[in-house]
């Protein structure tokens, strides 16, 4: 098994992010753990989960709704 060098990598692509907090984001921060864990459960691409990192749709903000 050979290791890459660092320099050997090229990033292609930026992404960008936007970022908000939420004023009441403490009060629903359990809500959606326990919501993004039944995605993942309930996800049939979602493998065995042994893996560490999982990856939920790009349609999330239209999937779930949070009181304002």
């Amino acid at each position: 098994m050979s290791i890459m060098k660092p320099d050997a990598l090229m990033q292609l692509w930026a992404t960008p992010m936007g970022v908000h907090q939420l004023s009441h984001g403490e009060a629903v921060n359990s809500t959606l753990a326990r919501v993004f864990k039944s995605m993942q459960l309930t996800d049939p691409d979602a493998g065995t989960g042994a893996q560490p990192f999982y990856a939920i749709l790009d349609d999330l903000l239209q999937r779930i709704r949070l009181s304002k």
